[in-house]
């Protein structure tokens, strides 16, 4: 138990400090080493698999989802409007502009009230419309 500790523990100070130099607005936000073309190329490849699977980049580069949704990354989600868990279920919706993952809070007829994890209050209620998908993965790339 004590050396599994020591090992996570470990791996944890390998991972904070390969990080490196943080130029973003956030310091919570996870990176990998793929391309952004080559992050894009694995989603769609595994969207490809899946029926009713879409792929979009996150957008907006607020902090609402740090910890969650990183904008280094190509968000893969579903369509199912029915599956929807109020206060459980991350969406992707685009409003205005760009796409954003944000969780769904409440669901009435044919619209939906989001808020960012990290905000302090919700955003407008929202048509069906700007509802993309049920987000279930993400493929990270580099900054």
């Amino acid at each position: 138990m004590i050396f599994r500790a020591l090992v996570l523990f470990g791996l944890f100070i390998v991972v904070l400090v390969g990080c490196g130099k943080r130029e973003h607005w956030s310091e919570r936000e996870a990176v990998s080493h793929l391309t952004e073309k080559k992050a894009y190329d694995r989603a769609r490849a595994f969207a490809s698999l899946i029926p009713g699977c879409g792929v979009a980049p996150v957008t907006d580069t607020s902090d609402s989802m740090g910890h969650h949704i990183s904008s280094y990354s190509y968000v893969l989600y579903e369509r199912d409007w029915e599956g929807i868990k109020e206060d459980v279920t991350v969406v992707m919706i685009k409003p205005t502009g760009g796409f954003q993952c944000h969780r769904a809070l409440r669901v009435k007829g044919d619209m939906i009230l989001t808020a960012g994890t990290n905000n302090e209050r919700h955003d407008e209620w929202l048509p069906k419309s700007s509802y993309m998908g049920n987000v279930f993965s993400y493929v990270l790339h580099e900054r």
